[in-house]
């Protein structure tokens, strides 16, 4: 909000050696067969809400370590 011309947000997980292990994220993971998925599903709910007030602003994130491998669907 601060800067709408910006055109690009990044989120992105902390540098840090491990993710969530909580019992939603790992159905998510199960669900995905991949620990990208619940990085990927965080990403997207977000994604959704900044869509409906910035329409063309680009929604970004990083691959670490655990979440490299993409999901199977």
């Amino acid at each position: 909000a601060q800067n709408p011309a910006a055109g690009i947000i990044s989120i992105s997980p902390n540098d840090c050696g491990g993710r969530c292990e909580c019992e939603r994220c790992k159905e998510i993971e199960t669900e995905e067969a991949s620990p990208a998925g619940p990085l990927l599903y965080g990403v997207n709910q977000v994604a959704e809400r900044i869509e409906r007030r910035y329409p063309d602003c680009l929604v970004e994130t990083l691959a670490y370590r655990y979440s490299r491998k993409p999901p199977e669907v």
